[in-house]
């Protein structure tokens, strides 16, 4: 099943809600997707009695809707988790203490699915058993959703947040690329990644469809 219709038919079923940008005038180059168990505690998370953590909620929202709306990214927001064979991503929001973590996976270069969150404090340090049975339940949502294998930019790993950093220049997008051993040209390493990222870098005002 192609990863398009798989979202369809997840937002059809209630199992991913898709995050829209905080101003309503606002375009939506990318797209910030949830599996419930992400929306359900930010849905209750705005309700809630505590001032600081209702504060917590919106700037997480806020970190979404800058992602949606093609707003610059970098490791500090968005991070790949070792190892990154496994496509495991983090979205991190920091304050206000304690901070966040929103686990979750690239469906498409410009498509983030979130899956659930934890506190950073809570998943303890690297690689402890806290940090990767959290790895483990990103893809038990992934896999609840009916979502099919995510997408990697393998061999060439990191180069996505290459992408979502894209600047354009007139009509071209400038990646800086390293040179990989073997290879033929950075021109043709260029053309290569650029028909992986198809679409990522161009207007602002064009917008996702998963209706």
């Amino acid at each position: 099943m192609l990863i398009h219709d798989a979202i369809k038919r997840a937002r059809r079923n209630g199992k991913l809600v898709l995050a829209k940008p905080i101003a309503d005038w606002a375009g939506e180059p990318r797209a910030f997707l949830m599996c419930r168990p992400l929306y359900d505690v930010l849905l209750k998370g705005r309700s809630d009695e505590d001032e600081t953590k209702r504060r917590r909620w919106a700037t997480l929202e806020a970190a979404m809707s800058l992602f949606v709306e093609g707003g610059f990214i970098s490791d500090d927001l968005i991070k790949q988790l070792d190892p990154p064979k496994f496509e495991h991503w983090e979205l991190r929001s920091r304050r206000p203490k304690p901070s966040v973590r929103v686990f979750g996976r690239f469906a498409m270069p410009d498509v983030f699915i979130g899956t659930h969150l934890e506190e950073r404090p809570k998943l303890g340090e690297k690689w402890s058993d806290q940090f990767e049975h959290h790895k483990l339940v990103c893809e038990q949502h992934w896999n609840e959703a009916g979502l099919p294998t995510p997408f990697t930019d393998a061999p060439y790993f990191g180069m996505r947040n290459i992408s979502l950093r894209m600047r354009k220049e007139g009509s071209e997008c400038h990646l800086d690329l390293p040179i990989r051993r073997g290879a033929e040209s950075r021109e043709k390493q260029e053309q290569s990644l650029r028909k992986s990222y198809k679409g990522v870098g161009k207007s602002r005002r064009r917008k996702r469809s998963f209706a």
